[in-house]
């Protein structure tokens, strides 16, 4: 039912208000937390798996977030991994917390350092930020993860780069591919389906609600050593599509 019009500003702005606490207050918590434990127990990384934990938990909470997870039992059968997913949300990362929980590196674009909450966060976290428009800054990323892989840390990536504008799945870049053919490790694909109804795209307009996580198996680089790392990104992007079709048919 339509809300009145004398209703929608408060409600939006309630939404809003609402978003930015569900995103800074565990933001903020999960950090101090981290640092803390680093303090206590002078170990970085039980530090950043706690401070991973709570910033799942404490943020699909505050969030109004329920997932339903198709294949979960596959992230801890095949670590460490290049864990990819499609971006349509910036509650994602809130997401990719509660499912990855421990000993995971992120990638993330070089604007999101500067970000007075968010790149705190990131920092501390040991993310490997990249310079889309910089070649070398794509060759060290590509370095540095390669580097993460081989000490028993999975990294997760985006391979669209971004978050798609719309609902619809973007471009898939080859960085992924790649990095799975240098390190080799596993690629674990990782559907998202819904979040961008719960936080759309650059908005802070927040709507509890259910996210559906389809997890697939994982693809080695024996698998498809016959193809060029930009063939394989095209290949899987086409994956995307169809499953979260099938998915979008079959959710309420």
């Amino acid at each position: 039912m339509e809300q009145p019009l004398s209703l929608r500003k408060p409600l939006a702005l309630i939404a809003t208000v609402h978003g930015a606490l569900a995103v800074l207050v565990p933001a903020t918590i999960a950090l101090t937390i981290g640092l803390l434990l680093w303090i206590l127990t002078l170990n970085k990384r039980k530090a950043l798996n706690g401070m991973t934990y709570l910033l799942g938990w404490i943020g699909s909470i505050a969030a109004g977030l329920r997932l339903t997870i198709d294949g979960f039992n596959i992230i801890d059968n095949n670590r460490p991994a290049i864990f990819i997913f499609n971006h349509q949300s910036g509650i994602d990362p809130i997401i990719l917390c509660r499912l990855l929980r421990k000993n995971i590196v992120g990638v993330a674009k070089i604007e999101l350092k500067s970000h007075p909450v968010i790149g705190p966060l990131l920092s501390f976290g040991d993310t490997l930020f990249v310079d889309r428009d910089n070649k070398q800054s794509k060759a060290d990323v590509l370095d540095d993860a390669n580097f993460v892989l081989s000490h028993t840390l999975s990294v997760a990536i985006s391979p669209e780069g971004t978050r798609s504008r719309h609902t619809e799945i973007g471009q898939f870049r080859s960085g992924a591919f790649r990095l799975a053919r240098r390190s080799n490790r596993p690629i674990v694909p990782i559907i998202i389906l819904d979040s961008a109804k719960v936080l759309p795209p650059r908005s802070l307009h927040m709507k509890p609600g259910v996210v559906h996580i389809k997890v697939l198996p994982p693809i080695y680089p024996e698998d498809w050593e016959d193809k060029h790392p930009n063939e394989m990104a095209d290949t899987i992007r086409t994956v995307y599509i169809n499953e979260l079709t099938r998915l979008k048919k079959h959710s309420p």
